[in-house]
C-alpha cells in the first residue's frame, strides 16, 4: 500500500513538474483556431466581392440592352429599320436584318451580339436572345 501511494505520488509530482511543452502546444491550437476562423472570413468577402462584380457587370449589359433594344424599336415602328450602324445615346451598334430576325452587335464599353426574333407584319419584338464574351469577372 505504502509503494502504491509512493507511485501516485511520483506521477502527479511528474504531471504537474513537466509541462515544458505545454504552453507552446496551447499556443499553436489557438493559433490555428484562429487561421481557420480568419481564413473563412477571408473566403466569405472574397466570394461577396466577385459577386458584387459580376452583378455589377451585369447591370451594365442590362442598360445597354435597354437602349439598343427600346432604339430597335422605335426604328422598326416607323419603318425606318436598315442594315448599317446606328448610334444611341452613349453607344453604337450593328444592325444585320433577316426575314424574321435581327441581329444586333453591340459596341460599347462591353461588346454582345444580340439576336431579335421580330414579326414584320406587327412590327413587334417577339423575343431576344444574348450572346456574351464572359459575364463573370473573376474565377475560382
Amino acid at each position: 500500500m505504502w509503494c502504491m501511494r509512493e507511485k501516485i505520488l511520483s506521477a502527479e509530482r511528474y504531471l504537474f513538474r513537466n509541462r515544458s511543452g505545454f504552453i507552446s502546444v496551447y499556443f499553436l491550437s489557438v493559433l490555428l483556431y484562429c487561421t481557420a476562423i480568419v481564413t473563412i472570413f477571408m473566403s466569405n468577402d472574397r466570394d461577396r466581392l466577385i459577386t458584387m462584380m459580376n452583378m455589377k457587370a451585369n447591370a451594365e449589359y442590362t442598360a445597354m440592352e435597354i437602349e439598343v433594344l427600346s432604339d430597335f424599336k422605335c426604328r422598326l415602328m416607323s419603318d425606318e429599320l436598315e442594315e448599317g450602324f446606328y448610334e444611341t445615346v452613349s453607344l453604337s451598334y450593328e444592325a444585320d436584318v433577316e426575314e424574321s430576325s435581327a441581329y444586333l452587335y453591340i459596341y460599347g464599353s462591353r461588346e454582345e451580339i444580340l439576336i431579335v426574333t421580330i414579326n414584320t407584319e406587327t412590327k413587334r419584338i417577339l423575343e431576344y436572345e444574348t450572346v456574351r464574351d464572359e459575364i463573370n469577372v473573376l474565377k475560382e
